[in-house]
């Protein structure tokens, strides 16, 4: 949503206002002039310099294509290892292609068409089915508009520059049924509300049969390297049937042999995969913070299961983990920032070990922020020993507090058994340190008392330089409010930083609360101004009840 809140009009985009360049003479035309004070000029030059310009449109039309292809390529491979049948949908003005009769006739084309071969392919392999929506509605290519300068509207170039309009628009609609057919899913072309068009994609998922065959030995004769087309009849009347139109012949084996990657690769491609490996199971939480230095940080816990790490035992009783991280952060616009790759090696005492068996091991990471913005911030690990790679990724957005707007930062959560909880009322010491596995993790079981600490930035003050702060929290659960509690002042006695205030609060997590997600939002309510409506902030986190 944050990448799409920036998404703006590129008025050097392939389509410009319209989905139609302006029929309009050219420059040159209009210098060298077809018609001057009714006098036909020397029109030489003008057939060539129509074709360059042709030519120009097609190579930028080419490098949009390119575009399209390629992210829809790394999309698919990142699919690839998912279970079951997976959906793409393609929101697109498509590009021209050429049909097979002319591709001998563009090497531009026949790149684009072998390139959506090559995906239509790699799609099919990863059971990826792609379903193409033409954001450009119901039109009607052959009227003119206000954006056209064409006088004579009976001129024969007038003509010839529609049905060339026209056949660029279905050649740009036939890539988009192309790359639906091809991997069975079919398009939604020619209509202007692009919310039935979703409707029916997500029904055509909710049920389907999936039938497949094992192509004999033959088909994949290294000598016969070739596109294996596919056709399927079915015999009862009124049928119809999509299919994956054929492969190339390659064995999946083959198809995914690759050369032999370096550790440190391996790591770095888990890390970019825009969905996380599994072999070792983690859990992230990132919060963001700033400091009294006025700079802004991620600081960033990973939950790492112990039992995916490898131990050795030293000659002392110790035992001793060693293993490889990286993190890197995405903003809204794609760009990375990428840490080195860390090596460490940690080492536990016998005790200490057995805790961390039963608890878990927590990786601390804070990290430096440049620019404030939306972030998805991700961690990729390796164990030393196995080679095994796990991967985790969190979205994250870091307030520009420079604007003295009020914002709230992340939650830290503490858990708290009903005895525990009595001691710290009575002012007994509690376990603080099981604010990093509990905030991480964020499971608690019903029956338990669950405080939340958080800082406030930002809060304006009245006349006596006090904040006039109202808190409220809220427990929710499918969007549904099961709590809320009425606004309470903010406690402001001893607060060091008036910009940075301190508050913390509990919630009691009831025995009949069902297992399931919930989440806990905080708000607060700023009213120094005395006025009618307090401006607010808010702040929630997500977390797991189990029995």
């Amino acid at each position: 949503m944050a990448a799409i809140e920036k998404i703006k009009w590129n008025a050097n985009g392939r389509s410009g206002i319209n989905s139609f360049e302006p029929i309009r003479l050219t420059l040159k035309e209009q210098l060298d002039g077809r018609v001057r004070d009714d006098q036909v000029r020397n029109p030489l030059g003008n057939q060539g310099d129509k074709d360059f310009l042709r030519e120009i449109d097609e190579l930028r039309n080419e490098s949009f294509a390119v575009g399209t292809l390629g992210s829809l390529n790394y999309i698919v491979r990142g699919m690839r290892d998912l279970p079951g049948r997976k959906a793409v949908m393609l929101f697109s003005e498509g590009f021209g292609i050429a049909t097979r009769e002319k591709l001998n006739q563009s090497t531009i084309q026949s790149r684009l068409y072998y390139a959506m071969r090559v995906l239509a392919d790699l799609a099919n392999r990863s059971s990826v089915v792609i379903y193409t929506l033409d954001l450009r509605g119901l039109l009607d290519v052959g009227m003119l508009s206000a954006a056209d300068d064409a006088p004579d509207i009976f001129a024969a170039s007038l003509a010839e520059t529609r049905r060339l309009r026209e056949q660029g628009f279905i050649d740009s609609q036939q890539t988009l049924r192309y790359l639906a057919y091809e991997t069975g899913g079919f398009p939604f072309l020619n209509q202007n509300n692009l919310n039935i068009g979703m409707r029916r994609i997500i029904a055509d998922q909710s049920s389907y049969y999936l039938l497949g065959y094992q192509p004999d030995a033959e088909t994949f004769d290294p000598k016969k390297n070739k596109f294996n087309d596919l056709e399927v009849k079915v015999k009862r009347p009124g049928l119809k049937v999509r299919y994956r139109s054929g492969f190339f012949g390659i064995t999946d084996e083959k198809y995914r042999s690759a050369p032999q990657k370096s550790p440190q690769q391996k790591l770095n491609d888990a890390l970019l995969s825009p969905f996380g490996a599994s072999e070792i199971n983690l859990d992230l939480y990132s919060i963001f913070y700033n400091d009294d230095r006025d700079r802004d940080f991620i600081r960033s816990l990973v939950y790492i299961d112990p039992q995916d790490l490898t131990f050795t035992t030293d000659a002392d009783g110790s035992y001793r983990t060693k293993f490889e991280i990286t993190a890197m952060i995405f903003d809204a616009n794609g760009a990375a920032a990428s840490n080195q790759i860390t090596a460490q090696e940690m080492k536990f005492t016998k005790e200490g070990f057995a805790r961390m068996q039963t608890k878990g091991l927590i990786y601390d990471l804070p990290v430096p922020v440049v620019k404030t913005g939306a972030y998805q911030f991700r961690i990729a690990l390796r164990d030393t020993a196995t080679g095994k790679i796990g991967a985790v990724s969190q979205f994250i957005e870091v307030p520009n507090l420079k604007k003295n707007k009020l914002t709230l930062s992340n939650l830290i959560l503490t858990n708290f058994t009903l005895e525990e909880w009595k001691k710290l009322l009575s002012g007994q010491a509690a376990n603080e340190k099981s604010a990093l596995f509990d905030t991480t993790l964020r499971r608690f079981k019903r029956g338990t008392f669950l405080r939340y600490n958080y800082v406030i930035y930002n809060a304006r003050t009245n006349g006596a330089q006090k904040p006039q702060l109202q808190i409220q929290t809220r427990l929710i659960r499918d969007g549904k409010i099961l709590f809320e509690d009425s606004p309470t002042a903010l406690n402001d006695a001893g607060q060091p930083d008036l910009k940075r205030l301190q508050d913390s609060g509990a919630v009691t997590l009831g025995s009949d609360l069902a297992p399931g997600n919930y989440v806990l939002q905080v708000v607060a309510f700023d009213n120094a101004d005395g006025s009618s409506k307090a401006k607010s902030a808010t702040q929630f986190v997500e977390f797991e009840i189990v029995y």
